[in-house]
């Protein structure tokens, strides 16, 4: 007998051959398989309507680009990473329960010693930075303190993996993706792999961000490596999150209202012939 389709898809993002949980619900999807030189025999990201091919700039965001406009049945759409998983498994009934209590499921927020800006930082050179925000504020002005605030926080909700209900993800996904199509088109993507990924960093912000403006009710789940595994991903004792606290605290400028961007940075945008109108 032919097994039931489900009415719920988590997408489960692999780019190589390992190990990778699956079943009636949880999906595989070979991300970026457009440019890859194997075949892993899963669904690919590159049917459809897609941007397989921006992988090395999108990351696992090829993969819900892939479900936003190509998941046309589902009700319940998710996303995790084959090595990176809630550690409640999933099924069917449960989400039809738990998303009515909530509107979203995200990871569990990691404390940092520092703010959320800070750690963009890192992974982006300040005209990165300087695009996002000029981005935001000439889409999405009435997002601005949501930005702000979620940004001089220290708490981290990281590597975009949810699960929602279909018609709330493709509320977000119009929104994800349209700020991330206007950032590429003023951003001078770098030749080092690492920094080429600036528009999947871009995207773990974003997620919160959304969620925080619309004041969506938040399930927070836990991570692990794999289904059915019981050690945790990224835990923290109490008193690690206390400490961390402290020493962001203690380290991070005071909140403003401006988005903070250097004259300088804006100078350099300016005379390499960027300007976001």
């Amino acid at each position: 007998m032919e097994q039931q389709k489900s009415k719920a898809k988590i997408l489960v993002a692999i780019h190589k051959a390992d190990a990778v949980y699956s079943d009636n619900i949880y999906t595989p999807i070979h991300v970026g398989k457009a440019i890859s030189n194997y075949n892993l025999g899963f669904q690919g990201d590159d049917t459809g309507d897609n941007i397989s091919e921006k992988n090395s700039m999108y990351c696992e965001l090829t993969a819900q680009y892939w479900a936003w406009k190509n998941l046309k049945d589902t009700i319940y759409i998710g996303l995790c990473h084959y090595r990176r998983y809630f550690k409640t498994k999933y099924t069917e009934n449960s989400l039809e329960s738990l998303l009515q209590k909530y509107d979203i499921i995200l990871p569990e927020p990691i404390y940092r010693s520092y703010s959320m800006e800070q750690k963009l930082y890192r992974a982006a050179i300040e005209e990165d930075v300087a695009i996002l925000y000029q981005v935001i504020e000439r889409l999405y002005p009435e997002y601005k303190n949501t930005v702000l605030a979620y940004m001089h926080g220290n708490r981290d909700i990281a590597f975009n993996m949810f699960v929602c209900s279909k018609e709330l993800f493709d509320q977000f996904a119009e929104w994800q993706f349209s700020i991330l199509f206007e950032c590429e088109k003023y951003i001078r993507f770098s030749g080092y792999s690492r920094a080429r990924r600036i528009l999947g960093h871009f995207s773990e912000y974003l997620l919160p961000i959304y969620c925080f403006h619309h004041h969506l009710r938040i399930k927070r789940g836990e991570l692990v490596s794999f289904v059915d595994d019981n050690e945790l991903l990224y835990s923290q004792s109490c008193l690690t999150k206390i400490i961390n606290t402290i020493r962001y605290r203690f380290t991070t400028p005071r909140k403003r209202t401006d988005w903070g961007l250097s004259s300088v940075i804006l100078q350099g945008l300016r005379n390499d012939g960027i300007e976001i109108k």
